[in-house]
This record gives C-alpha cells, structure tokens and sequence, in this order.
C-alpha cells in the first residue's frame, strides 16, 4: 500500500518492490541495494553510505515529493542519500523531486523523464528545491532530464561524464525558460571528456541562476543562452545553437528516426533511455570546433 516504509539497523543487501508509493527507507547499517522499485516515491531513501549496485526507479510517478508548512507552503522536498556506482541507476518516470545526495562521485545514471527539482512560483519569485549534490570525487556518470533541470547540481569535485537537459515550458515562466535552469557548480573543472548540454539555457539570467565549471577542458552546448557565474571565453563555450547545424546535433540527442525519444520503446523497457544515454556519450566537439555524434 502507499507509504509503506523500513527503518532497520540490521544488514540488508537484497532489493525492495513497493505496489504503491513508497514511503521512508532507512537502511542505517550502511548495505549495499540491488534495486529499489515503486510506482511512486512520498517518502525519505537512506542508505547511510550504501550504494544502489542496480536501478532504483519510479516506474510510474515522482521520485519525491514537495515538504509543506502549516499554511501549505511549500519549504523543502525529500531526498535520496545513496552513492550510484558504476552500471547503477536512479530513474524516474515522473519528475525526480527529491534531492540526490552522493557521498563519492556519480559513475551511474541518474535520469527522468520530467524534472529535476522542483519549482515554486509565487508572484514574480520562482523559488528552486530538489537538485544533485556530489561531495566528492570525479563524476563519470550521466545526469539527464527529458523536462528541466531545476534545482542545483552541485559537484566537489571533476565532472568527466555529461550533464543534460531536454527543457520542457514551466508555467508561469517565459517561453525562452527551458533547459538547465538551476546553477551548477562544479569546483574542480569539466575534463576532456565532460559536457554540460542544454535544449534551453545553461543557466536562467532573468532568475540569478548560472553555470561555474571551473576549469573547462570539456564544453557547454546551448540551443539557448549560457549563463556564466564568472565571464570568460572560450571556444568551448557554445551558446545560442537554435536553428544551426550544432543545434540540430543537440536536438538528436533527444530522438529516433526524427521522432522524440521517451524511456521505453514499445516493447522495449528503456530502451529509449538507452539511446539518450548512447547519444550523449557521443557527443564531441572536435578541435576544429564541430559538434557531432548524435544520430538524429
């Protein structure tokens, strides 16, 4: 039923399957989880420094949910405490509004089919919850959005994988608001083969928001603008790619046979994320500056 939970000291290295949305996980010894499936998420996952060795997922709804006040206004959402190794993955169905936090780098997958974070309009004031928090380490994974990332990927440490939006209309914001909405900081540099890429923005300069990669040896493709924290060029800096050649690379990555790309396939369970990912790791920028990998 909704909002089963487990809260246990004892070791625990099997899997957990929910029927309904699933509530608190705490799994305080520290285990290792093969998989972790619900329809949905209401509740707190911790595995106390454990990791996801296979696919946590919400097969059908969020990952998360909104915290709320007395008055219904909302002041924080869940989390995900679990470190994603390599062949791991975090997957939501819905929108992952939950806050992922890693202890070491990101070597998995973490990846939805709407958005990261959660987003509060109140007025003119756009307040930003949820996002991926890395402490430490090289991330040679992947974190991907099918809608908008927007809350904040904060990385301490190299970002050697990719970081991708698709960018989907948020209500209540302009038309030009998609993509990489939130700020992302990654304090020890994008390498040779790290990219952040956006079918929007790289950062929302109308909402404050903005991109530091730190020392940049990879790149950043936009179809729309690139938000910068600290100003600087560089030819792998490509912002405004909308209606060109390179944006048309970026476009690929989020189809099939021209035709736009979800998790499954019919038939095929994920098989459609399977070519996202594909395509992302593709992605290159050559020394002559030509964007190319994707196919279309």
């Amino acid at each position: 039923g909704n909002g089963g939970s487990i809260d246990t000291s004892v070791p625990f290295t099997g899997s957990i399957t929910s029927t309904g949305s699933l509530g608190d996980v705490m799994l305080r010894y520290g285990s290792n989880v093969a998989n972790i499936t619900a329809p949905s998420v209401m509740g707190n996952i911790d595995l106390f420094g454990g990791s996801i060795t296979g696919t946590f997922q919400a097969t059908f709804g969020d990952l998360g949910q909104a915290i709320k006040d007395a008055t219904g206004k909302v002041t924080g959402v869940t989390y995900v405490h679990a470190n994603l190794p390599a062949g791991s993955r975090l997957l939501s169905y819905g929108n992952l509004i939950s806050q992922v936090r890693l202890d070491s780098g990101l070597a998995g997958v973490i990846a939805t089919q709407g958005n990261i974070g959660l987003g509060v309009l109140t007025g003119s004031t756009f307040t930003r919850f949820g996002g991926v928090q890395i402490a430490s380490g090289a991330t040679t994974g992947q974190i991907v959005a099918l809608g908008n990332i927007i809350g904040d990927i904060n990385i301490h440490g190299t970002l050697a994988g990719e970081i991708a939006a698709k960018g989907s209309l948020v209500a209540g914001l302009t038309s030009a608001e998609t993509g990489i909405l939130g700020n992302v900081i990654i304090s020890s540099g994008v390498t040779s083969t790290g990219a952040v890429v956006s079918g929007g923005l790289i950062g929302d300069q109308a909402r404050g928001t903005s991109i530091n990669p730190g020392n940049l040896q990879g790149f950043l493709a936009a179809n729309g603008a690139i938000k910068l924290t600290n100003a600087f060029n560089s030819s792998r800096l490509l912002p405004n790619l909308a209606g060109t050649p390179k944006g048309a690379v970026i476009n690929a990555i989020w189809t099939s046979g021209g035709q736009p790309l979800s998790f499954d396939l019919p038939s095929q369970p994920l098989a459609g994320l399977a070519l996202i990912l594909t395509d992302l790791s593709a992605l290159t920028l050559s020394s002559g500056g030509v964007l190319s990998g994707p196919i279309p």
